[in-house]
């Protein structure tokens, strides 16, 4: 089983692994990725590694190529997905420098268009055969242009937010084992007035990215677990200028510590995928 890591801000490279392979994927059906993917190992097993805002951080959130990013992952063989991002604090509970690892998501982006890979009869040709599965139910909904309507009831792959919270908790870090994940259009950050009407929402954090990702990974079959860094409190909630700086220094803190602990996270997931990501095409297909 090869595991995916999606780097973000902050998060360009993995150090502490050996380096396999980089692949650079040129184009897929839907254009080409945000960078090479990094294939390394580390005590047995294989990791993907991808810069989700490019290697030189020049891609903004609202023009990522989600979906050339996650069809990469398929081609390389992913079956788990664990992204690490940087997040803002709605909840007053939390502090920077916390580790959340959510297990909900509210979708309040307004215009991104890569949200789904089945477009029915608007589905780009291209060739869907997974190297590994053959011709899998994802090529099946593809190939025969099907729309899909995939059930998100729990975005996050239960078994590895559950892993994952024993790992790095065990490791002695602060770590909040749930809470809900905002995602806005950005690349501004929010008002106080958007901030104030996500609390009334239920909403613990607010990013950028988890939307699409979450949504594509289940899409393809492939178990996305989510980690969040609270790199600063959220608009109004803040005493201060919301800036760039904080959030790299925040996440630079906790960036090699959390890669590194992923290696122990894998030794520790089951083989078998649970079905709500790992089977998520069945009965979603029209």
């Amino acid at each position: 089983m090869r595991i995916g890591i999606i780097g973000g801000s902050g998060f360009y490279n993995i150090e502490g692994y050996d380096i396999l392979d980089r692949r650079h994927i040129v184009k897929t059906p839907w254009g080409e990725p945000s960078a090479d993917y990094i294939i390394a190992g580390r005590d047995g097993h294989e990791f993907v590694f991808l810069a989700r805002h490019g290697k030189n951080h020049d891609i903004p959130p609202h023009r990522i190529p989600y979906r050339a990013n996650m069809w990469g992952f398929r081609l390389l063989e992913v079956d788990r997905i664990f992204a690490v991002s940087a997040v803002g604090a709605i909840n007053p509970g939390l502090s920077v420098g916390d580790i959340v690892i959510p297990d909900q998501l509210l979708d309040c982006t307004r215009t991104r268009g890569q949200i789904t890979y089945y477009e029915g009869k608007f589905t780009p040709n291209g060739e869907f055969e997974h190297p590994g599965r053959g011709k899998d139910r994802v090529y099946y909904a593809l190939r025969e242009k099907k729309v899909v309507h995939v059930d998100v009831t729990n975005p996050f792959d239960p078994q590895g937010r559950e892993v994952a919270y024993e790992v790095l908790s065990g490791a002695g870090l602060k770590v909040v084992p749930k809470g809900t994940y905002a995602a806005m259009e950005g690349p501004r950050l929010e008002t106080a007035a958007e901030i104030r009407a996500l609390k009334i929402l239920g909403a613990d954090l607010v990013g950028m990215t988890a939307v699409p990702e979450a949504f594509l990974a289940r899409e393809l079959e492939i178990c996305y677990t989510l980690i969040t860094i609270v790199t600063n409190m959220a608009a109004g909630i803040s005493a201060t200028k919301l800036t760039t700086d904080e959030v790299l220094q925040v996440s630079s803190s906790r960036k090699q510590r959390i890669i590194d602990l992923i290696a122990e996270i894998a030794k520790r997931l089951p083989d078998d995928l649970p079905p709500e990501c790992g089977e998520a095409l069945k009965g979603a297909i029209m």
